[in-house]
């Protein structure tokens, strides 16, 4: 939550002085993150063509439309706001979104990102704190939440292989169903 602890004063100077550096601190680890972004870009300038700095090229989106349907690939405003952050302070739109859903789209859509040098932030929940899955100025993010199978489980070897938009609870559910338990929630 936003709303600094002040009770049972929360409109007083104290409580006032406290809000104004908490969002202080959050502008000033925006920018840190903004600019370590910058300086990675400068880094591996060719990889991060100039054309990437722009919204996505229409050619581009006709292929990766073609390679992923059409309903998978999403350039709205608000669509890339909504993927522009995580559980951090940092904030970076991408030039695009991809939804895959199967491995073979993913495969399609890297080989066109390698192609053009664009770089791909992958994207799960959004729920990270370190800023893992904020996308660089002119990259892709490639949302992984709608590969979502649970694709086996071996009780004997305690061995379950999920796609990578498998939630907690739902592999939790599944598991309980062979007297397994899949402990490491709340994690990462």
């Amino acid at each position: 939550s936003s709303a600094p602890t002040c009770s049972p004063w929360p409109n007083s100077k104290r409580c006032k002085r406290k809000s104004m550096r908490r969002a202080a601190v959050r502008a000033a680890a925006a920018a840190r993150v903004n600019a370590r972004a910058k300086t990675e870009r400068t880094k591996i300038s060719g990889i991060v063509a100039s054309k990437n700095l722009q919204p996505a090229h229409p050619q581009l989106l006709t292929e990766l439309r073609a390679a992923i349907g059409a309903e998978a690939v999403a350039i709205d405003p608000a669509t890339l706001t909504a993927y522009a952050y995580d559980g951090t302070w940092a904030e970076q739109r991408p030039a695009v979104v991809l939804q895959p859903v199967t491995t073979q789209q993913v495969s399609s859509i890297l080989r066109i990102a390698d192609r053009e040098r664009i770089p791909i932030v992958p994207r799960g929940a959004g729920t990270g704190l370190a800023g893992g899955s904020v996308p660089i100025e002119g990259s892709w993010c490639l949302n992984l939440a709608r590969m979502n199978r649970l694709l086996s489980v071996s009780a004997a070897d305690s061995i379950v292989v999920t796609q990578p938009g498998v939630i907690t609870a739902a592999l939790q559910r599944e598991v309980e169903k062979g007297n397994l338990f899949y402990p490491p929630d709340p994690g990462s």
